[in-house]
């Protein structure tokens, strides 16, 4: 336990943790994470639903009066953590699309894993996972890029968040001061835990949690390479969808370059029913060129080298063959300009689309006229993986 205990140490110690009223509980995470929480406000986001979608006020706005997007997504996690741990499914899956919603099943499960790896004697475990998930996302907070650059010298600006985060834990922590209030063997786990993450970009291929689980374990031990481990998922994915009565994924072979391509479009665009299948399907088979389709089939089928780094896109939405014009682009990887722009050692290049496309995808104007994304620039190029030897600091 840590030296000092605070409000959320003894709450966690004397059981009251997951007990207490959702706003004493906010309070208190506002008051043991104040430095994190005021890092996400100025964390970049995809705006997403408001409070009064859900007729509820947002925890951001209960503890700021404000609305921020990031600081909502991280506080609603741990609250979710509550859900789990009380096995209250109700509340859990109670926003959710009812054609994707989490089964019962997936939920107990998710629940009986928590409770037979957390020690509930000891508050560490606890407090460990909790300050996990509040700084799981600090990596897109431009105050604490700048500030890290301030106090460093370092300009770590063009790496991607999950990388972001990584280098200012692992050579500045003070700037993330729930770091050092952990004991050195959790803080060690969580550090790796945060290098796996910069390493392995779950969140745009892995939509299930034990998916998520199954993959990770089976890297740690050594038994997945990072390629069989997306393919293991994408089978399933396409699984789910045959499941669901989708007759067109019986045909995918998971070796055959076209075939994985799609798959991945599938999970990339969280493609969960017949219809959602069927618009990727036929718009990559039916609408693009065969130029767009053969950048797609390369650059989705490329897991990067140091000879030819690879390109993963980010905030890619789903759908009209315009959007994967654009992303055929956006993963076309030109060599030349690659080695001249970032420094040597790069073998996955991140380009965010927020910056170039959202707010175009999201105007009244783009369903008229969704060509005019083939006169966008490409994003930015970012550092997402370096070949081993090469330090990831950027100066």
């Amino acid at each position: 336990m840590h030296m000092n205990q605070s409000s959320l140490d003894i709450a966690i110690k004397n059981g009251d943790f997951f007990n207490l009223s959702t706003g004493d509980c906010l309070q208190l995470l506002k008051q043991e994470y104040a430095v994190e929480l005021d890092w996400l406000k100025t964390a970049y986001s995809v705006p997403g639903p408001t409070s009064e979608r859900f007729n509820t006020l947002s925890p951001s706005l209960h503890l700021y009066d404000t609305e921020f997007d990031e600081v909502n997504r991280t506080l609603v996690s741990v609250l979710s953590l509550r859900w789990i741990y009380n096995k209250d499914y109700d509340t859990f899956v109670s926003h959710q699309v009812p054609h994707i919603k989490l089964t019962r099943e997936s939920f107990n499960w998710i629940s009986t894993f928590f409770h037979n790896r957390i020690d509930d004697s000891s508050s560490d475990d606890i407090y460990s996972l909790i300050t996990s998930i509040i700084i799981n996302d600090l990596g897109k907070s431009e105050s604490l890029i700048t500030e890290f650059q301030r106090v460093t010298n370092i300009n770590i600006s063009k790496l991607n968040h999950d990388m972001i985060l990584y280098q200012v834990v692992n050579k500045y922590p003070h700037l993330v001061p729930s770091i050092s209030k952990l004991p050195p063997p959790r803080k060690a786990d969580l550090i790796l835990g945060i290098q796996l993450g910069a390493e392995f970009n779950f969140e745009p291929v892995f939509q299930a949690f034990k998916n998520v689980y199954d993959v990770s374990i089976g890297i740690i031990e050594g038994r997945l390479g990072v390629r069989e481990a997306y393919d293991l998922n994408l089978t399933k994915r396409v699984e789910l969808l045959i499941n669901v009565g989708w007759e067109k994924g019986r045909e995918f072979d998971i070796s055959e370059p076209v075939y994985r391509a799609v798959m991945r479009l599938l999970c990339t665009t969280n493609s969960s029913d017949i219809d959602g299948a069927d618009l990727i399907y036929d718009t990559f088979f039916e609408v693009l060129g065969e130029d767009s389709r053969r950048f797609l089939v390369q650059g989705l089928n490329s897991d990067g080298s140091l000879e030819r780094p690879a390109a993963q896109a980010t905030y890619i939405p789903a759908a009209l063959a315009a959007v994967f014009r654009y992303l055929a682009r956006t993963l076309h990887v030109d060599v030349e300009q690659v080695q001249k722009k970032l420094p040597p050692g790069v073998t996955v290049i991140e380009r965010d689309i927020r910056r170039t496309i959202m707010d175009i995808v999201h105007s009244d104007g783009f369903p008229g006229n969704p060509d005019i994304l083939d006169n966008v620039d490409l994003p930015n190029d970012e550092v997402a993986n370096m070949a081993v030897g090469y330090e990831w600091i950027i100066v």
